[in-house]
């Protein structure tokens, strides 16, 4: 599984691109201790369970969610210097607690952020239906009823069935 999902930085000499690309698009925060006022953070805690705990073999955890692999330097995970974006230039060193499980051909194929887990319980139901109902692809749409009548004129008669007209007033994507 290792080698189609992965949660840790690729070693930058063996693999750069893949290592550009993880190191931009596919690391959470940081936030926690490192960064309180970051936007995953609820009471204290940050809502998408980072930083990951360092775990030497991929395994599969008590909710049927694999624990992919994310070895600690001492382990041969990899780290970097990465620059809070918010922090005023401040750095922080990163390594595999912080990254989002990616697959290598996707992240090399789309080149932005793509969060892939491997689902194989009845937990993947609720898995795609949280993203099917995400608030960024919904639409708003508000239908409204053409009420514009004509004395006299029968055939624009808005009460009749037959000439109903219906206009999208407004459609937003998120």
């Amino acid at each position: 599984m290792d080698l189609c999902i992965c949660a840790e930085i690729p070693d930058k000499d063996q693999d750069p691109i893949l290592y550009n690309l993880v190191t931009e698009h596919m690391i959470h925060g940081p936030c926690s201790a490192l960064n309180p006022q970051c936007v995953c953070m609820k009471e204290g805690l940050c809502s998408k369970k980072f930083p990951k705990k360092f775990v030497a073999e991929t395994i599969t955890g008590e909710d049927s969610y694999p624990k992919y692999r994310c070895r600690s330097p001492d382990d041969g995970g990899q780290c970097f210097s990465l620059e809070m974006k918010n922090g005023g230039g401040k750095k922080v060193e990163v390594d595999n607690q912080w990254v989002v499980p990616y697959s290598p051909l996707l992240l090399r194929l789309l080149k932005g952020h793509i969060n892939v887990e491997n689902c194989h319980s009845v937990k993947v139901i609720q898995y795609i239906l949280k993203y099917i109902n995400k608030g960024s692809n919904w639409a708003t749409v508000q239908m409204k009823q053409d009420k514009s009548n004509t004395a006299g004129n029968e055939g624009n008669n808005a009460n009749n069935p037959l000439n109903h007209k219906v206009k999208i007033l407004n459609f937003q994507t998120g």
